[in-house]
């Protein structure tokens, strides 16, 4: 079942667990497992940005929370704009959002984006 874009309320954050984060070239996967045992996918299509610090033992989602304006937005975009001119409609320098996970130890997961898709894996 595929969510509508951008739509991270698809996914019942709070109590989840990150199983996995993957870095493609196109897109960042992060694997969910829900409190109720449901797996999910989050697929961050377009990524201009990743990134965690602190990452310890935890795993547990406290919440999660989707950003149109905040510096690592700004960061990331004025980046990729000195770099040379990329053809992908998917990566732009412009009109990215945040998708920022918080763990229950307080780690921050920032993935900046186009397009968030949440869906159950096939």
């Amino acid at each position: 079942m595929t969510i509508p874009a951008n739509n991270i309320r698809a996914i019942r954050w709070a109590d989840a667990s990150l199983e996995k984060i993957e870095a493609g070239y196109s897109e960042v996967v992060l694997r969910i497992n829900e409190d109720s045992g449901r797996s999910m996918v989050c697929r961050c299509i377009g990524h201009i940005g990743i990134q965690m610090i602190g990452m310890w033992d935890e795993v547990i989602i406290d919440a999660a929370r989707l950003h149109t304006q905040h510096s690592f937005i700004t960061e990331c975009e004025a980046r990729v704009k000195d770099l040379p001119q990329y053809e992908a409609e998917s990566r732009r320098a412009n009109g990215n959002q945040l998708l920022e996970v918080v763990l229950i130890d307080d780690c921050k997961l920032w993935v900046c984006a186009q397009e968030f898709r949440c869906e159950q894996p096939a």
